[in-house]
């Protein structure tokens, strides 16, 4: 059900993080999200050298991880409002 919503875990490790995540999720700033991963993901598979295919990679790894863990925190934020 939040799937949409995935990019938006990246927010949270700004300052003050969470609430801007959240202020994100309400405003549909998770679009912008899911056209940088798209954006990633069509130049790491147009990468004609190897090199740089695991650079973009393993950015996107990276960038996935800390998209994933930053969801748990959001998710955990929200649950807090009342």
């Amino acid at each position: 059900m939040a799937a949409p919503f995935f990019p938006i875990g990246l927010l949270v490790w700004l300052p003050d993080g969470e609430s801007k995540a959240i202020t994100g999720w309400m405003l549909g700033v998770w679009v912008i999200g899911w056209i940088f991963y798209g954006l990633l993901s069509v130049f790491m598979l147009k990468a004609k050298k190897s090199g740089v295919f695991i650079i973009m990679f393993v950015i996107f790894l990276v960038l996935l991880i800390l998209n994933v863990v930053g969801c748990q925190k959001v998710m955990h934020a929200a649950s807090e409002i009342h």
